[in-house]
């Protein structure tokens, strides 16, 4: 019993290791992702296919249509058009 309560604890040790480098993996990609789409000229807007929440647009399109920065997120895109 006490072997295998040891080989559970490495193997839970290891995989909280594991899902934290995936983790530091998964926010370098978005702030990557996040730079990029902000430095972007194009205006651009995320929604939710299933129900067109808006889940992000860039300074660009906020600028386009005079909205103020970061409004447009959790409207719905029926609402934006």
């Amino acid at each position: 019993l006490r072997r295998a309560h040891d080989e559970l604890e490495a193997r839970v040790a290891a995989r909280t290791a594991e899902l934290s480098a995936r983790t530091a993996e998964l926010a370098e990609a978005e702030r990557r992702f996040r730079a990029i789409v902000e430095a972007s000229p194009t205006p651009l807007l995320f929604s939710r296919l299933e129900d067109g929440l808006v889940l992000y647009a860039n300074p660009r399109l906020d600028a386009l249509i005079g909205a103020a920065p970061g409004s447009l997120a959790g409207r719905r895109t029926p609402d934006f058009y």
